[in-house]
């Protein structure tokens, strides 16, 4: 690499730590406020700014999981699969497969629909089954780029502390991910990402999440929640008809359980990554953020 070069991509370096050192401090002021360890990776995809805040850390993943759940499930089984629904099957939160038992199946586009949208857990523990047990989605995890990944437990019993590795993963890690599934096209199909991305738009679990932080002015969020007494998560892409998506991971963890402001320390990291996004991207300017 000559002189030049070595200088070009010093000085890139340099902006990227003096921006990173600008949201930092919000990011930091936030958690003290709502009584939560924050872990944060977004990418700007218009430009790959990115902000990363504990991007390397592990958080437990509770329900985010089901992302990678349902893209193996696009991925390897045909959507019109049916697979047995019974009693057996449901546990505490199966608001969708309970509706089934009367069929005695669902298809597999429905369960992925059930575990996107609604978070259903027995939706969720049929696919594991079906795709052969949760090794198979740390593989597919792998597959796809994502080595931190690990999912060590069926619903409901996934770990919530983030000193244990199982079931846990990174920000970054997450964030790629999520980029690599919605938004690039090597490892889902067109007809596949759209679908995904449907259901992610149309989730029923994250008002209070990412969605809660958006600017005014025709935004969307297309994403996952998970939680526990302990976490609240949300990871997906947010966007406008001005601005081309930013992918967003959010997790947090708090050591005070059924912590209230938990959800809001959610949507406030989401303000903030914007805020500091809107610095240099002009799209911005087209919505009422703020």
């Amino acid at each position: 690499m000559t002189y030049m070069r070595w200088f070009v991509f010093f000085l890139a370096c340099l902006l990227a730590l003096v921006g990173q050192a600008s949201v930092r401090p919000v990011l930091r002021q936030i958690e003290q406020q709502h009584h939560v360890k924050l872990g944060v990776y977004a990418i700007d995809t218009a430009n790959d700014n990115v902000v990363a805040y504990r991007a390397t850390t592990r958080f437990p993943c509770q329900s985010t999981m089901k992302l990678l759940v349902s893209a193996a499930a696009l991925k390897t089984l045909a959507l019109d699969q049916t697979l047995p629904i019974t009693k057996k099957d449901l546990l505490s939160w199966s608001p969708v497969a309970r509706l089934h038992l009367d069929r005695g199946y669902m298809t597999v586009s429905e369960l992925t629909q059930a575990a996107m949208r609604y978070s259903d857990n027995a939706a969720t523990n049929r696919l594991i089954d079906e795709l052969g047990g949760v090794d198979s989605i740390n593989q597919f995890a792998r597959a796809i780029g994502n080595s931190d990944f690990y999912l060590a437990h069926r619903e409901p019993n996934l770990n919530s502390s983030p000193l244990v590795r199982a079931d846990t993963a990174t920000p970054k890690s997450m964030a790629k991910t999520v980029q690599a599934l919605l938004l690039s096209p090597h490892i889902l199909n067109q007809a596949h990402r759209e679908l995904l991305t449907h259901w992610m738009l149309n989730n029923t679990t994250g008002y209070h999440r990412i969605r809660a932080g958006l600017p005014l002015g025709g935004w969307y969020a297309a994403e996952k929640t998970g939680g526990s007494a302990v976490v609240s998560n949300d990871i997906g892409i947010v966007g406008s008809l001005a601005c081309q998506p930013i992918v967003l991971v959010i997790n947090t963890w708090s050591d005070r359980p059924h912590n209230p402001k938990q959800a809001a320390a959610v949507a406030a990291a989401t303000q903030a990554v914007l805020a500091h996004f809107a610095k240099r991207n002009r799209c911005f300017a087209a919505t009422a953020f703020k």
